[in-house]
């Protein structure tokens, strides 16, 4: 299996962040253990564990990731850190400071190496916190989200043996327990008390290790949310990968795939219809959808999932987002939604779902899917030798093994 490609890390650090604050704030102040009393198994059908509360929608994050929102547009607008910059624009923001949600500047300072990240770190944290240790757990942590994005293991660094702050110390426990993303949140989020920054700290952590095909796409999708004092932007799952991207220095332009003519949907097996980009984004809006691609603009439908895979050889984590994307097909067919899959084509992503839908359900050889796929579904690419070889491992029985939750 090829190593991760850098880019899935560094959206993983982002979004892992905002993921991790948007689920941990509904259980913020309590007690431990209940994230998983209340979700004793994976809630992956039209209702999930991102249930927001009396004044969040489910996925809304909070003053965390509005930090580090105002953190990153400084650093991009000013070329740098730029203290008088940032100053000004934390004082519009005029939210909560925390010195631990400094993803977005780690993403940004790692490149330069660890000293240059340090100092960094350092630098900001006098900003938003006079305390010296504070600055040294911002440290910290910016050196561990360094390693983890250059594809290092953050734990095995020195810099884990320092006195750290307490939120990174949680931390850094459920990220050393956890054996995915989805059992780090679990971890974090059931240690109580501050539950949405311990859990934005672990998951801008988890999200650089495990990447990000490896946040459960029923979360990644419904992040979103504001920055206060900067006007109604809504941040979604597509501009937090854009900014992800033009931290590490890349153009920051919003994607527009454009119009392409239709293709279905159809339903090509029991339940579940197939459709290429335009098809399923002008489908009815009681379809459940699942897009295998990128879309620009979200589709209007009430369930609509988005997972993060691309059509080439870097997929790493392939395994864990087909199993991601068959888990959830299967909840929602469950509860009676007509689940539509699709890609930019409809053709080899699409077709990887609905042969590996087939080899799970059927136990059919990859042989067979392929061959019968075509009957119902004549757009089916099969090209991608990745996409050929999950399928062999799924149907070996090949699979990394089932975790403790998630």
């Amino acid at each position: 299996m090829p190593s991760m490609h850098r880019s899935h890390r560094v959206a993983g650090a982002l979004v892992g962040s905002a993921v991790g604050d948007a689920l941990g704030t509904p259980f913020e102040s309590g007690p431990p253990g209940q994230f998983s009393a209340r979700f004793p198994v994976p809630a992956r059908g039209s209702k999930t564990e991102m249930c927001g509360s009396e004044s969040l929608e489910p996925g809304e994050f909070t003053a965390s990731t509005q930090q580090a929102l105002v953190f990153a547009e400084s650093l991009l607008e000013r070329g740098g850190l730029d203290e008088a910059d940032l100053a000004d624009r934390l004082c519009t923001w005029g939210g909560d400071l925390s010195v631990g949600p400094t993803t977005s500047a780690a993403i940004w300072f790692s490149r330069f190496g660890s000293e240059t990240t340090m100092d960094a770190a350092r630098r900001i944290s006098a900003l938003t916190n006079a305390d010296p240790a504070a600055g040294e757990a911002a440290a910290t942590f910016h050196e561990l989200m360094r390693a983890a994005l250059d594809g290092d293991d953050p734990l095995a660094s020195s810099e884990t043996d320092v006195a750290v702050h307490r939120t990174l110390e949680r931390a850094l426990w459920a990220l050393r327990k956890g054996r995915n993303f989805a059992e780090v949140m679990q971890l974090a989020i059931d240690v109580g008390d501050e539950t949405n920054t311990v859990a934005a700290v672990a998951g801008g952590l988890a999200g650089a290790v495990f990447g990000m095909g490896g946040i459960p796409m029923r979360w990644s999708s419904a992040v979103h949310g504001r920055v206060r004092g900067f006007g109604d932007r809504r941040w979604g799952l597509a501009e937090l990968q854009e900014l992800a991207a033009a931290l590490e220095g890349k153009p920051l332009v919003h994607y527009s795939p454009g119009a392409i003519p239709r293709i279905g949907p159809r339903e090509v097996l029991p339940g579940i219809w197939a459709g290429n980009l335009d098809g399923a984004r002008h489908s009815e809006e009681d379809f459940a959808v699942i897009s295998l691609c990128r879309l620009g603009d979200p589709f209007p439908h009430e369930v609509h999932r988005m997972a993060y895979i691309a059509d080439n050889d870097y997929n790493h984590d392939v395994d864990a987002v087909r199993a991601d994307v068959l888990d959830d097909v299967a909840a929602l067919r469950a509860e009676g939604h007509k689940v539509l899959v699709h890609c930019h084509a409809g053709a080899s992503r699409t077709g990887l779902v609905l042969r590996a839908w087939l080899i799970r359900t059927e136990g059919m050889s990859v042989e067979e899917a392929t061959a019968q796929v075509p009957e119902r579904w004549p757009h089916l690419g099969v090209w991608n030798h990745s996409f050929t070889t999950t399928l062999g491992r799924l149907h070996s029985g090949i699979e990394t093994p089932a975790p403790r939750w998630g």
